[in-house]
């Protein structure tokens, strides 16, 4: 079974969510590393929003184009760099 993480870039539909999934390969001429993106329709009963990270995998024909479901949302840890300033009289 196919295991890929990605951003929700849509959430529009009832159950439904438009995932991008990028991934990276070498040009077999240049030898450069190409960007390369697709969009999978998953379904969603975590209850996902657009810009969250999450992963999806593959499952049986749900529709007409729909052959992946929501596993789970991914945390990122963002951490904020903070000033601080120290006051010198």
């Amino acid at each position: 079974m196919k295991v890929f993480e990605g951003i929700v870039v849509s959430a529009k539909l009832p159950k439904t969510v438009t995932v991008l999934v990028e991934r990276f390969m070498v040009h077999p001429m240049y030898q450069k590393r190409i960007r390369r993106t697709d969009k999978y329709l998953c379904h969603d009963e975590v209850g996902v929003k657009e810009g969250e990270t999450v992963t999806i995998q593959e499952c049986r024909p749900l529709s007409a184009r729909k052959r992946f479901i929501v596993i789970s949302k991914l945390v990122a840890n963002k951490v904020k760099a903070t000033k601080s300033v120290s006051k010198t009289k």
